[in-house]
């Protein structure tokens, strides 16, 4: 019997994807290394906090350069050249467009993914091809959604059918016209998907 809730499904499916097949297609954009998941080099319950507090995924180790930290977002049976971030949930709890919003105003030193990853994949989990996936600085990206906050300029937000949460949709294109780098990498399969 499964005793993983469909958030711990979620995570462990993304992470399995992640090392998979989206490691390997945009490694070169990233600067290459070797990927060290998260959940190899703690233990669980830090594994939980890094993902919860910080929302780092991986580290990436480029033996020459050093280590630096990663976020990543999977989804599955789409493609939409944007980020998505979690901005509520039915439950109530404090989501990671918070916490990372947060963090980025605070600037004391507290973790923070270096580099924040959205990738699309076919399905089914654990075995689709890859899509699509855009690549950012955290930092970047969450000086824009502050920026869109500060200045009363409402992001895309949807609702997710299937449990209620809410997320904010941040395009590719508009980070781009905002003057942000951002790295795209498409299967050449999909590229007219």
């Amino acid at each position: 019997m499964n005793n993983q809730s469909d958030a711990e499904i979620n995570i462990t499916d993304s992470a399995y994807d992640f090392i998979r097949v989206v490691w390997p297609a945009i490694k070169s954009k990233c600067g290459g290394g070797e990927l060290i998941p998260v959940e190899t080099v703690t233990d669980s319950k830090f594994t939980k906090l890094l993902d919860i507090k910080a929302g780092i995924d991986a580290w990436q180790l480029h033996r020459k350069n050093g280590v630096r930290s990663l976020a990543s977002r999977i989804q599955w049976g789409c493609k939409f050249k944007s980020f998505t971030q979690r901005a509520s949930v039915i439950s109530g709890a404090e989501t990671e467009i918070h916490k990372r919003l947060k963090t980025f105003k605070n600037k004391n030193g507290y973790l923070f993914p270096y580099l924040t990853i959205q990738a699309y994949l076919c399905m089914p989990r654990r075995e689709g091809e890859f899509i699509y996936a855009c690549i950012v600085k955290t930092e970047d990206l969450y000086q824009y959604i502050n920026y869109r906050i500060e200045n009363n300029i409402s992001l895309d937000r949807q609702i997710n059918p299937e449990d209620g949460n809410r997320f904010d949709i941040i395009w590719v294109n508009a980070l781009k016209k905002h003057g942000i780098k951002v790295h795209e990498v498409e299967s050449e399969k999909w590229k007219n998907s």
